[in-house]
């Protein structure tokens, strides 16, 4: 049984503005206006940079169960304005959106267990988890949606870097963001 948190609205709103702000501006810096290009296989960027704030935030403030609603809530609006309507992307986005979950729910886990002395890499922390679990979903999806025949190994590791590059900045971008957002709330400058 999950332990009762008590619910600050100001401190979620904090974490979650400020985790999908710095997001966004790794996401620009990268991927350009790619990101909100609904025709774009980047929007799922954008997805989920909106889907992590949210988790992460309800992981902190809220319960777990929460985090799954919100998730599920954001999953369904991409798939709904999303113009990619294949069932390849819909199976990304499905494992996507899982591998991230557990992403955040690992990162919360160690963000509220870890001590001051690991604060600075938080960030990096989440960063390096995403990617490898990116990785691993790139590479199941490899062999759910691509064909045997056309497997290669170029192949495999293009796809793999792509999944490893955007796991690494979306992870390293809301966890700036939700560092500023902790700081922010520390110092009690909002």
């Amino acid at each position: 049984m999950e332990k009762e948190k008590s619910f600050n609205l100001k401190n979620f709103v904090i974490v979650s503005v400020c985790g999908f702000a710095a997001f966004m501006l790794i996401g620009l810096v990268f991927f350009q206006s790619n990101i909100f290009n609904l025709y774009s296989n980047k929007f799922i960027f954008t997805s989920l940079g909106l889907a992590g704030a949210l988790v992460f935030a309800s992981l902190l403030y809220r319960k777990t169960k929460d985090s799954l609603l919100f998730l599920a809530a954001v999953f369904l609006i991409n798939l709904i304005i999303s113009k990619n309507h294949l069932i390849s992307f819909t199976i990304r986005d499905i494992v996507l959106f899982g591998s991230f979950w557990l992403s955040l729910y690992l990162y919360y886990t160690w963000y509220s267990n870890s001590s001051g002395k690991y604060k600075f890499i938080r960030a990096l922390g989440l960063g390096v988890l995403t990617g490898i679990l990116f990785l691993i979903a790139g590479i199941f999806l490899i062999f759910v949606n691509v064909p045997l025949e056309r497997i290669s190994i170029e192949l495999v590791i293009q796809i793999s870097l792509y999944y490893i590059q955007s796991g690494i900045l979306i992870g390293l971008g809301l966890g700036l963001g939700f560092d500023f957002g902790e700081f922010l709330i520390i110092k009690n400058i909002i």
